[in-house]
């Protein structure tokens, strides 16, 4: 096993957060001498990965203590069950040890305790399990977290604490895609022995969102097919050569659109390739009214994207909209001025009217117009 303990951990905040923390420190250190950084804001800061929220637990002061040091701080309490604080950019509790007790994400039994290490057992990852001390730098790694972040390794700590939040098995797959992590064997094995029954669809969302988001999806669908994740929420379980399509499509279309549309590329491509359908997906995710406005209007790449073909679809939204598009594309739909903007035929429906059409004929005359124009082109 690694050492525990690093003296000089190179730990700093960003000079955005520095005065608050300064702030902060002080007050802690008329009360305790133990506190420390934990979680996320650890992990990524070994990652190289900004942060913009930093979680302390504080050591050696009980429940009415605590509470008393939050309102000398300032600090409004947003987790009364985990006695969790909230001031400017940080999130303080207590350390904790939690007792599976009934279904659903609120149904632990807490407890506070004052030892380091086994306040960190009930973390998921070893990656999430570091600690730095809030004083002196020092960093705490009981779990091996340093040397998986160094391999690139997602690794659970306990087997019987990770099952007793099926949300994990969610968070795993979104990791996997945010970092290009590989997932251990053993924790894989975990995983797919959890049920996903109980999760809320906000909660599936949660980390759905942040894997449609992530800059390396390809593992994320990856891990979801071997963590059995589509299978158990969604009914399907794509193949191994299901998944080479899927990656395909994204390794040639999605580096080339626009960051403002990559995070519908995943399910673009799951239904462009493998025919799956996303209604009922995001149904079943309660996901924002815009994914399904964004699908429903996305067309199918056909195998030779023409120019005809182009300036027919810009007539729907520019260009830059279209999930099917691929570096040859967008340079033709940047030449001819529809990737940004639609396609201007000069064909006015005031014109139309002009020429006595009424009503309904007004579409349908439209219509033709473009297409007689599109065809001549």
């Amino acid at each position: 096993m690694p050492s525990t303990r690093h003296k000089n951990s190179p730990f700093t905040l960003p000079k955005t957060y520095r005065d608050d923390f300064r702030e902060l420190q002080d007050i802690l250190a008329c009360h305790t001498g133990r506190a420390y950084f934990v979680g996320g804001c650890v992990r990524d800061f070994f990652l190289r990965t900004p942060s913009s929220d930093f979680d302390i637990e504080v050591y050696d002061l009980d429940e009415e203590a605590f509470a008393l040091v939050m309102a000398e701080l300032g600090a409004v309490q947003v987790g009364r069950s985990f006695h969790v604080y909230k001031w400017r950019a940080f999130d303080l509790a207590l350390p904790r040890s939690e007792t599976k007790t009934g279904m659903g994400h609120t149904a632990f039994e807490t407890r506070i305790i004052q030892e380091e290490k086994a306040a960190s057992r009930r973390r998921d990852f070893t990656m999430n399990a570091l600690m730095i001390h809030l004083f002196s730098g020092e960093l705490l790694d009981f779990w091996g977290g340093m040397r998986d972040l160094e391999s690139g390794t997602l690794r659970h700590i306990d087997d019987a604490k990770f099952a007793e939040d099926s949300l994990r098995v969610l968070r795993a797959m979104q990791f996997a895609a945010r970092f290009a992590f590989r997932i251990d064997d053993d924790t894989i094995r975990v995983c797919r022995h959890i049920p996903l029954s109980d999760l809320s669809k906000e909660r599936k969302f949660s980390e759905f969102e942040k894997l449609f988001r992530a800059a390396f999806p390809l593992y994320g669908l990856y891990y979801g097919i071997r963590l059995d994740i589509f299978d158990k929420l969604f009914g399907f379980n794509p193949s191994f050569r299901d998944f080479l399509a899927v990656a395909r499509e994204l390794k040639t279309n999605r580096p080339h659109l626009d960051p403002g549309v990559r995070e519908y590329c995943l399910l673009y491509a799951l239904h462009n390739k493998l025919h799956i359908k996303t209604t009922p997906l995001l149904e079943t995710l309660n996901a924002p009214t815009r994914y399904r406005r964004m699908l429903e209007k996305q067309k199918r790449r056909p195998k030779n994207v023409t120019a005809k073909f182009l300036k027919a679809l810009s007539l729907l939204y520019p260009i830059r909209e279209w999930l099917g598009g691929d570096a040859e594309t967008i340079k033709t739909a940047k030449e001819l001025g529809i990737y940004d903007a639609p396609f201007n035929h000069g064909i006015a429906i005031r014109d139309v009217i002009a020429d006595g059409f009424e009503k309904a004929a007004i579409r349908s005359e439209y219509k033709r117009r473009v297409c007689r124009y599109l065809r001549a082109e």
